[in-house]
């Protein structure tokens, strides 16, 4: 299975649906052989971290639609990237409301850095 994050485009739900989005996923996606680990709701965004076939995507997706359509999917792995860059790139997934995928990249450089650095990545 791969793990894909999935962002929906939000048009009417506020970060206390979060619990409610999840279970209606993972209503939704009973029997397809699909794990939705977590969802998270901005203002731009419903996003959903799962695990699935590659080729079952589409499908996936079908069946999220009555919830929202989508905006993009992501294939999660790890990137390698210097610092500085993944730094950049952490600010604007957050900027953009791409909280998860923010996380990501921090934490990769989290994972890189000294003991008097990763505090402050951390933060």
């Amino acid at each position: 299975m791969d793990r894909f994050m999935l962002h929906l485009k939000n048009t009417r739900f506020v970060p206390e649906d979060s619990g409610h989005l999840l279970a209606k996923a993972r209503q939704v996606c009973v029997g397809t052989n699909t794990v939705i680990r977590d969802s998270r709701v901005s203002s731009k965004y419903v996003e959903f971290d799962v695990s699935i076939d590659k080729s079952k995507l589409d499908e996936l997706v079908s069946h999220l639609n009555p919830i929202a359509p989508l905006d993009h999917a992501k294939h999660v792995v790890e990137e390698h990237m210097e610092k500085e860059d993944a730094i950049k790139l952490g600010i604007s997934y957050f900027n953009d409301e791409r909280f998860w995928e923010c996380h990501e990249v921090l934490e990769g450089v989290w994972k890189k850095c000294y003991e008097g650095e990763r505090d402050l990545v951390q933060g």
